[in-house]
């Protein structure tokens, strides 16, 4: 695999603030569909520190790295996974929102 081209960073904030587990799944999966399609990685920014949540993400998706940013405010939190995000480009993606079709081309 050559040089990472992009990252698509997701946050698990609507988690900690009680979101629907099973959107954030459905998003974070979207997300793993995209990069698989070329150069791209993906960056869980895990702000909650669910035990529960990690294990769950290295089990559905073993290629998604996770930047533990426990106790860090939004803006700290998504800085700090930038600054550990492989890609030429970055592209956050809310843990609630699900990508609609050429979202991901919209951007690069």
């Amino acid at each position: 695999m050559g040089e990472v081209e992009y990252s698509i960073l997701i946050e698990t904030f609507t988690l900690q603030e009680g979101g629907d587990a099973a959107r954030f799944f459905r998003t974070l999966e979207a997300a793993v569909e995209m990069t698989a399609e070329d150069r791209g990685e993906v960056l869980l920014i895990d702000v909650c520190g669910f035990a529960d949540l990690h294990a769950a993400v290295q089990e559905r998706f073993p290629g998604v790295r996770m930047v533990d940013a426990v106790g860090l405010g939004y803006d700290e939190a998504k800085m700090m996974a930038a600054s550990e995000a492989r890609g030429c480009y970055l592209l956050y993606l809310d843990g609630d929102c699900l990508p609609q079709p050429g979202w991901k081309e919209a951007f690069l």
